[in-house]
This record gives C-alpha cells, structure tokens and sequence, in this order.
C-alpha cells in the first residue's frame, strides 16, 4: 500500500459533471454500507436476543446519534480546511491541517467518551428507557461511548481524504469496518453469548480498524505528495502560526496541534454539528408527534423512512461534493468553476430525485409491504409518499447550496438559516397539524413545505450575498 498512487479528484480543473459524478458514486456508496451494516446490529439483536435485545439497543439509540452525529459534523471543518489547500496547492498547509485534525479529533472524541461514560446513568433516565431492559441499555451505552474516538478519529481522518479529493479511501474503510462488525456480531452473539454487550463490542473494534485503514492511508497519501512551497515560505508560516509542534507536520511524522488550523476548523465545523444535533432532536419531537398518532402510522413512517434513504443518501452525497469542490476552487481562486459546480450538482441531483420518486411511487404499496404487509400500513405509508415524494427534488437545492456555502466559509450563515427551517418551523407547523387534527396526512405535510422554505431561503442567501463575494467568469 506504501507505493501505490491513490487517484484523487481534482475539482480545480477538468470535466465537472466527471468528476461530480467519480466523486460522488463512492460517497453514496459509503453511505449505504454504514446504514447496511448499523442495521445488521440490530438485525442480529432481535433474532438472537429477542425483542429485549432489540429494545436495549433502540432504547439507547437517541444519546448514540446526538453524539455520532456531533461529531460526524463537526469533521466538515477539517473536510473544508483540506480541500482549500488542495486547491491552492499549499501541501506543506494541507500535512498541517491534517495533522492538526487528528489530534483534535481524538482530544474531542476522549471528552465525549468521558461525558458520556459518566452521564450514562442521566442519559437512560432522561430517555424513559423501561425497566426490563434497563441494565441492558446502560451497558450497552457505556460500551458504544468507548468507541467515540474512534468515530471521531475515522470521521475527521475520512474527510481529509474527501478534502484531498479521495473518496474510495472511505468507501473501502466501510467496507472493511463493515464486514468485521458483522462477523464480530455473529461471534459474541452466537458464540460467545456476550448479549447487547457483544453488538457494543462489535462496533467498537470495527471502527478501530475503520480509522486504521484510512490514516495508514492518508499517511502513505501525504508522504507521497510533493511539498509545493518553497522552504522559505513554509519557515515563514511555521514562524507566524500560533502552534504546538507535537511533531513535524511534514516527513515522516504528521500530528501537530496548530490553534489558528483549530480556530478555523470550528468556524466551519461546530456549526454544522450544532445543526446535526438540533435536526436530530427535533425529528425526534416529530417522532413523538407520530408515536401518538397510534401504531399503523408508526409503522407506515418506519417504512417510510427506510424507503426515502434510497433518495436522501443520493443527494447527501452531493450535498459533500459540493462541499469539496467549492473549497477547492476558492483554495485556487477559480471561482467561476465554483458556480459551474453548483449548476451541475443541483442538476444531477433535481433529475435522480425526479426519476427515483416517480419509480418509488409507481411501486409505492409493493416497497412498503417489504416491511410490513399489513394493508392499513401499506394504505397509509403510500400516502405519506404521495404526499412527500412528488417534492423530493427540492431536497438537492437544499443539500448542494448548503454544502456550497460551507465550503467558501459560510457555514455559519447556512446553520442558521436550516435550523430555522427544519427546526424551529418544523416545530411550528407541527403545533398547528396537532391543533388542527390533520393527523397522518399534516404531518407528512410538515417535510415539503419545510423542504420548499430552506431551499428558497439558502437560494436567496447564496446569490445574493454570498454569489457575490465569487468573481465573475473571465471573458
């Protein structure tokens, strides 16, 4: 693996839709195999352990994706750090970042695995998790918060590699992640008889080996890039930044701590997980709101859900593309490439959810009956997706402006303007659809019309305050 050059995308220069589309089908790719493999957990739970060890594991599910989803955003800094040096071609900067983000990410992964090992305890209590599997769901807390800086570490060291414009790298690292938490799933379950314990244990090592791979990557990927600025310039860099050197960003070690790459890493980061986080907990609400609709609709929104993926992975991959190239053309000051990006990433994705949609809804009863084949659920779940899925489109201008605005450092700006849209209006209509009685059908309602509201909301953002700061084409 040492010698073997790793192709990596170069936003900067060449066919865009190409490259959009080589760097994406790799990103969309991972993203199904993480979904794959965190339903195979709770697929070996509930035929193994019963309906207890599936219930400790969903019981305990709310704290693990607040956090995984904190941490997950906030790698999005270090994922547009990297991506503007690569544009500017500053290799020296891009060892730095890189380094840099490690180390932070484990100090931050180490914090929350702290918090939340002495939390656990609050955190089952505040969740109203039952009786029955109490004890089951605290240990399995306890044991998945020990994989925390693992998550941070592979998040962060994945999004460099994205940065730098490799998105295989990840997808193999799910890959192989992936297929040792199943074995490893299979061994404490069947095996070893470790219960829940066993599917915590499982991820923990996967995601060791996940980040493994990819920094023995990323390391082999960076020694391997050529320096580009001269040795006087990198003196004069090293010389101004306010930095800890805990080892040379450059040669053969990497890790470093530099406070300006860090100030910089949590203006573009912290927001999004602060999104992540607050988009999280107020799906949650809506949850709830579902819950008390009674249980064929719980389940018709179960199906759902599962079946929209199959669009949203799509356009969140985008979404992350839009992210890189954006960054990487500001790096190199091709601006114009910039809005060239953003017209192709939202055509691609406007056309995939248009076709996608049409074929879900054609086959609508037959996708929710591969969940459950109930007709009052199958009936009910076709609704939410008549309702829903005719608007999907709208969701690709959302993902690729908000994705845009955070790679020319508008993260800030495109946090606030979907926390108001996705939650506080979201919370807002969802009042109204309870006072009104609108039940399954206002509640459906709730997503397009938030859709509609934050991709007009970033739209106008984008061309009106932050298009403009881009120069122009040249003529």
């Amino acid at each position: 693996m040492k010698g073997r050059a790793v192709k990596t995308i170069d936003f900067t220069k060449g066919n865009m839709t190409k490259n959009v589309a080589c760097f994406a089908l790799p990103l969309l790719c991972a993203n199904l195999v993480q979904l794959l493999y965190s339903a195979a957990d709770a697929l070996f739970a509930g035929n193994v352990e019963g309906t207890a060890g599936i219930a400790a594991i969903g019981a305990s599910s709310l704290a693990v994706t607040c956090m995984v989803s904190f941490l997950s955003g906030f790698s999005v800094g270090s994922n547009v750090l990297v991506a503007s040096k690569r544009g500017a071609r500053d290799e020296e900067g891009l060892r730095r970042v890189f380094g840099t983000s490690v180390l932070l990410a484990l100090l931050l992964g180490a914090l929350f695995c702290v918090a939340g090992i002495a939390c656990s305890d609050a955190l089952v209590g505040l969740m109203a998790v039952p009786e029955s599997v109490h004890d089951d769901a605290l240990s399995y807390l306890r044991i998945y918060f020990l994989a925390l800086p693992f998550v941070a570490l592979y998040d962060n060291v994945a999004s460099c590699l994205r940065g730098i414009g490799d998105s295989r790298t990840p997808l193999y690292a799910q890959i192989i992640g992936g297929i040792i938490n199943v074995a490893l799933d299979a061994v404490a379950l069947l095996v070893l008889d470790l219960g829940v314990d066993g599917v915590a244990w499982a991820t923990f090592f996967s995601q060791g080996v996940a980040f493994l791979f990819a920094f023995l990557r990323a390391r082999s990927m960076l020694k391997m890039r050529p320096a580009t600025q001269s040795a006087a310039s990198s003196a004069a860099q090293l010389a101004t930044s306010p930095a800890i050197q805990l080892a040379p960003c450059s040669g053969k070690a990497l890790i470093c701590m530099d406070f300006a790459i860090v100030k910089e890493i949590f203006a573009v980061g912290f927001p999004v997980a602060i999104q992540a986080l607050c988009v999280t907990l107020s799906n949650t609400l809506i949850q709830v709101a579902i819950n008390a609709t009674g249980e064929t609709n719980v389940a018709a929104f179960t199906a759902y859900f599962k079946i929209e993926t199959l669009i949203y992975a799509p356009l969140v991959a985008l979404g992350q593309t839009a992210t890189v190239l954006a960054a990487q053309n500001v790096g190199a000051k091709y601006h114009w490439r910039v809005h060239r990006g953003v017209r192709c990433c939202i055509a691609c994705g406007a056309a995939f959810a248009v076709v996608a949609a049409a074929v879900l809804l054609v086959f609508r009863s037959s996708a929710v009956a591969l969940f459950d084949q109930n007709a009052e659920v199958v009936a009910a779940g076709g609704l939410v997706m008549l309702i829903s899925f005719p608007f999907y489109w709208i969701y690709a201008f959302i993902e690729v402006y908000a994705g845009v605005c955070r790679g020319i450092g508008r993260a800030k700006e495109a946090t606030l303007i979907t926390l108001l849209c996705f939650v506080a209006m979201r919370l807002v209509l969802l009042l109204l659809v309870q006072h009104c009685g609108l039940g399954l059908e206002g509640i459906a309602a709730i997503y397009p019309l938030t859709w509609l509201l934050a991709a007009f909301s970033l739209g106008f953002y984008y061309y009106v305050f932050a298009h403009k700061e881009l120069h122009p084409a040249p003529h």
